[in-house]
C-alpha cells in the first residue's frame, strides 16, 4: 500500500505481522518522522449518540521517542484507521462485534 504524500509524517504504511502473532494485526509506518513506527489498535467503539468513532492503540516499536498521544501521531493513526474501515466497508469485509472461532464453515 503506498500511501505517499509529502504532507505526511510518514510516506507508507503496511500490514506486518509481529511475534508470529496471528490473532492480531499490526501496522509499520515507513519514512518520514515516524519511520519504523509499529503500532496496532486495542479497541474501536462507537458512540451512537453522536455518530462517531473512538479507538485506542498500544506501539509496539518505534525508534526515537515513544510518539503515543502525541496530537500528530494520533491524527496520523485516525487517518489510517479510516482508510483500512472505508476498505473493510466496501469490500463487505468486516465483522461487527466478536469474532466466531467455533464457526467451521
Amino acid at each position: 500500500m503506498d500511501n505517499s504524500s509529502s504532507e505526511r509524517p510518514y510516506k507508507k504504511w503496511s500490514f506486518v505481522e509481529k511475534d508470529l502473532d496471528q490473532d492480531q494485526w499490526y501496522i509499520r509506518l515507513d519514512g518520514g518522522k515516524y519511520h519504523g513506527v509499529v503500532f496496532n489498535y486495542t479497541s474501536i467503539k462507537m458512540i451512537t449518540e453522536d455518530e462517531t468513532l473512538t479507538f485506542d492503540y498500544e506501539i509496539r516499536d518505534y525508534y526515537d521517542d515513544d510518539p503515543h498521544g502525541k496530537p500528530e501521531f494520533n491524527a496520523v493513526v485516525g487517518e489510517i484507521l479510516k482508510y483500512v474501515l472505508e476498505d473493510a466497508i466496501d469490500k463487505k469485509d468486516f465483522v461487527i462485534g466478536e469474532r466466531d472461532t467455533d464457526n467451521t464453515e
